[in-house]
């Protein structure tokens, strides 16, 4: 009996096939979003316990995730799978993180943290999870305190130590971070570092080993490379005077938006310095270069008693690694490789991000916020991005710019994000390099948190 319905079974899922998908599209988002009403429920409270008579030890645990679904306009010459490609369709788990922390009597606090970043069908992929931190910190007093370890506590902008899940733009900003994956592991670095709060002031220094690159190039005659090793430790600072409302400093990372909850407006400098990191040819002769970067940067966020907010943010970096340094950086980059003879670019979605010159960053976004009676507090923010930068290697101007708008159902536990960036294709012809074209992406994003 079953073996003469099989047949009828195939001819119906045949000719209703796409009538089922839907179907199961329907059915499978359904599910999703009661899982979602059921998350917005319980993953903003405070996975934590304490132990003792006096409570002294406190453990516990935070974590998230973001997900991608991507359209993506890609670098001419662009290969996917040794196949050329103008176009790439891809979901990806952009970032994911699980952290444990510590405390004992408020004043001594462990964290360790692992994740990773960029899992795709791409077939390099790397699904290990990494030890991303792990540090000790003592406080003195609010006006110092101290750590050690791998830790994300550095210096030179508020976005150099940027909080990957409570970002205004889509991403964090890759010209505040040289040196990502270069020198360092996923913005960590291992070393020691000081921090505090004196009055409004407050501060944080830096000092670190760089980490080898063992894919560093041969020094090229007029143009700044990564070196192998860099001579010596790296030293960074960063100083903000809080004007309105003081932010916290429990955490290295700042955030790109309190949501409309914090009155907070401050202006902040900072320095980065690191010894023989780049390295070039002159008359034969391998010259070194030690990377020196400055920076000035100012962050508002202003709320309205109409459940409104205005967030806003201008940074101005400069950064000096050699002669003609440039460094092509795309984000979550799904392709595996490029003629490069092509663009200037290189592969996916890569642009001259980071280089010797000057740039600016800005970002300005409105929050509308939505009640109901039945408590549950729905939140939209658009927002806008430009990055503007000056590169000694490149004859125009680099401008990368992104829009789009973000739907908090539960605050940063659980979002939903729909941006557009787009960036300028750049050409070598003869000893020009020149900005001739332009490509862009659409992505869709799912953030979510506990903890």
């Amino acid at each position: 009996m079953m073996m003469d319905s099989y047949p009828l079974i195939k001819r119906f899922v045949r000719i209703h096939r796409q009538a089922i998908g839907h179907v199961s599209t329907l059915l499978l988002c359904g599910i999703c979003l009661c899982c979602i009403s059921r998350v917005n429920v319980y993953a903003q409270r405070a996975l934590r316990h304490s132990f003792g008579k006096k409570e002294q030890l406190t453990i516990g645990m935070k974590g998230g995730m973001q997900v991608w679904l991507r359209h993506l306009e890609t670098n001419p010459g662009t290969l996917s799978n040794d196949k050329e490609a103008s176009v790439i369709n891809d979901a990806s788990i952009r970032r994911y993180r699980l952290k444990f922390y510590g405390e004992w009597d408020k004043r001594t606090r462990v964290t360790v943290q692992f994740g990773n970043n960029n899992f795709r069908f791409h077939p390099k992929n790397h699904t290990t999870p990494v030890l991303l931190d792990a540090y000790i910190e003592y406080e003195v007093h609010r006006a110092f305190a101290f750590g050690l370890g791998k830790n994300a506590w550095t210096g030179l902008s508020r976005y150099s130590a940027p909080s990957t899940f409570s970002p205004l733009a889509l991403d964090i900003n890759f010209m505040a971070i040289p040196f990502v994956n270069i020198h360092d592991d996923f913005l960590r670095r291992y070393g020691a570092y000081a921090k505090g709060k004196v009055a409004v002031l407050d501060y944080r220094f830096s000092m670190s080993r760089p980490k080898k690159y063992p894919k560093a190039s041969a020094p090229k005659k007029g143009k700044g490379t990564w070196t192998e090793s860099a001579k010596g430790w790296q030293y960074s600072t960063y100083l903000k005077y809080d004007f309105w409302e003081q932010e916290p400093n429990r955490s290295p990372f700042h955030p790109g938006t309190y949501l409309g909850k914090k009155r907070v407006f401050n202006i902040g400098a900072g320095y980065l310095f690191e010894a023989e990191s780049t390295q070039s040819l002159k008359g034969g002769d391998t010259l070194f270069h030690d990377a020196r970067s400055v920076a000035i940067d100012m962050f508002m966020e202003l709320p309205t008693p109409s459940a409104t907010a205005f967030t806003g943010y201008v940074a101005y970096i400069h950064h000096d690694f050699g002669p003609g340094f440039i460094r092509n950086i795309g984000g979550n980059d799904p392709s595996t490789r490029s003629n490069d003879k092509v663009s200037f670019n290189g592969k996916g979605n890569r642009a001259p991000i980071v280089g010797t010159g000057h740039s600016l960053y800005l970002q300005a976004a409105y929050l509308k916020r939505f009640g109901d009676t039945t408590g549950h507090d729905k939140t939209l923010q658009a927002f806008i991005m430009v990055n503007g930068s000056s590169w000694e290697a490149l004859d125009d101007m680099m401008l990368l710019y992104e829009a789009g708008c973000h739907y908090y159902l539960k605050g940063q536990w659980s979002k939903l994000s729909l941006v557009y960036q787009n960036r300028p294709i750049y050409y070598t012809r003869e000893s020009l390099i020149k900005a001739e074209d332009r490509k862009g992406f659409f992505t869709l994003q799912y953030q979510f948190k506990i903890g």
